[in-house]
């Protein structure tokens, strides 16, 4: 259970930085 939080969550973060990577890349190219 609380391996699946901590998974879930590392996930989440590692998706959201990778999104915001992606979204500050191209408002500024």
């Amino acid at each position: 259970m609380i391996k699946n939080t901590i998974t879930g969550l590392l996930a989440s973060v590692i998706f959201n930085t990778s999104l915001t990577t992606v979204a500050l890349d191209g408002f500024e190219g």
